[in-house]
């Protein structure tokens, strides 16, 4: 049994290290009653552990929900990318991925799709890339962000605070 989950949430507090002072090999770990730091750590604790709803922010009414496809191998690297409707049951094309990629990730920050890594399989032979590019659905268009400092192929990427992280690959 995990001791937090039997504390009430009212019980919860942060303790965050300042700059601490060692002595003795024990370093002090009290924190300004009041630092920004704190205070602001202490707000993200008590909205997690009193699990308050996220904003869902909605899209512009009259635009449909859709399921994006990008990529994918059929003998090489393909840079298709499209989309699905579920209410028509309509794939629609949409303009192609800048770089022809299979094993790629994906996520969605402030309204644009966002391409990660994947590995480009060509005449020429097999790359991991380390490409990340931009799909703007508004003007069905595309733009080239600066490349991870590291290829990688099947990454897995996530958001937090309209951040991209991008996470193992091979």
């Amino acid at each position: 049994n995990c001791p937090l989950l039997q504390e009430p949430a009212s019980s919860l507090s942060l303790s965050l290290p300042s700059s601490g002072t060692t002595s003795g090999g024990t370093t002090s770990t009290s924190a300004p009653s009041s630092s920004p730091c704190r205070e602001y750590m202490q707000r993200i604790l008590d909205d997690l552990t009193t699990h308050r709803k996220c904003s869902d922010r909605s899209r512009t009414a009259g635009c449909n929900q859709v399921i994006y496809s990008s990529g994918g191998y059929l003998r090489y690297s393909l840079n298709i990318f499209e989309c699905y409707n579920p209410l028509t049951k309509v794939w629609r094309q949409l303009a192609d991925i800048p770089s022809p990629r299979s094993g790629l990730a994906a996520c969605c920050v402030r309204g644009c799709i966002y391409l990660v890594g994947g590995r480009n399989n060509n005449e020429q032979g097999n790359f991991d890339a380390p490409h990340m590019d931009c799909y703007d659905p508004m003007t069905n268009s595309w733009h080239v962000c600066a490349p991870m400092s590291q290829a990688r192929n099947r990454v897995a990427v996530g958001v937090i605070d309209d951040l991209i992280y991008a996470i193992g690959g091979s």
